[in-house]
């Protein structure tokens, strides 16, 4: 168990993926510190748009109604807590906790996505719902100071509609910044419990985590089974059944096939006699 959570369980080189992003959490960043401050940026985050959500109040519009607040309080908190079991799975660093924190993380993150979205579809809804609102406000508070004088509200006197159209533009940029950053780093979460069965697994030998295990120099699988034409460079043909060496002849026989002649013959003593000589001395 290592309970150094900034420092890798063990410092082995494994390439697991092509995009550098992806290797790396910002692209200098080690994927075990930086999915853990990514669970530090989703509870801090979360926990302020639920306590914010509870209040009724909403932190990218100035008014919308209290139901779809509540919704997206109670799907922060859900988010939150789930960070903070993923932050222990991190801590201890066993590639089970990881994997199930890494799957609770990616089911909360599509609800909070998802309500963020709704959430600026019903504010594009309720445009009405907000002009009157936006109206009322402005009308309290500059009534006592006008005393009696009625104040005609036709003509947007309170700049309600470009104040709509602003929030808009934030909530939207808003969750599109969201939408980007989260799923990013729940990326980068899911590429170090990848790495981590890789490395596993080429621990133990076997495949863990329905990960492959490194492949470890040699053909390919596929070569060696139904091989057919010329051997890849560098590669010897094959020998035939029965321990003799098989000399493919060029050209073919009558029956359009190749011919293959196997020399089982034993060497003679004359051959075994001959001596090998040592070759000419190198003159500078």
């Amino acid at each position: 168990m290592d309970f150094y959570l900034f420092r890798p369980y063990k410092k082995r080189r494994v390439m697991h993926t092509q995009h550098q992003a992806l290797r790396k959490c910002c692209g200098c960043i080690h994927l075990r510190v930086g999915s853990a401050l990514a669970c530090v940026i989703w509870v801090g985050l979360s926990l302020y748009f639920s306590i914010v959500s509870f209040q009724t109040y909403s932190p990218f519009y100035s008014h919308l109604s209290s139901s779809p607040l509540i919704v997206f309080g109670v799907a922060n908190l859900l988010l939150a807590i789930v960070s903070l079991l993923a932050l222990g799975a991190l801590y201890l660093d066993l590639l089970d906790y990881i994997r199930t924190a890494q799957h609770a993380i990616i089911v909360c993150l599509f609800i909070v996505l998802v309500d963020g979205l709704i959430n600026v579809i019903l504010f594009i809804v309720q445009r009405d719902d907000y002009i009157s609102w936006c109206t009322d406000i402005g009308s309290d508070g500059l009534q006592p100071a006008v005393g009696d004088t009625k104040i005609r509200t036709e003509d947007d006197f309170y700049n309600c509609s470009r104040t709509w159209e602003d929030e808009l533009k934030f909530g939207l940029m808003a969750i599109l910044m969201m939408i980007g950053f989260y799923v990013y780093w729940a990326m980068c979460f899911r590429s170090y419990r990848i790495k981590k069965a890789i490395i596993l697994s080429s621990i133990i030998g076997a495949p863990v985590d329905h990960v492959a295990m490194p492949h470890r120099g040699g053909l390919p699988p596929h070569h060696h089974h139904h091989h057919h034409g010329p051997p890849p460079p560098g590669v010897p043909p094959p020998m035939m059944a029965g321990g003799g060496g098989a000399m493919p002849m060029h050209g073919m026989g009558p029956s359009g096939r190749n011919i293959i002649v196997l020399n089982n013959s034993k060497p003679s003593h004359k051959d075994s006699s001959k001596k090998v000589l040592p070759p000419p001395p190198y003159d500078s």
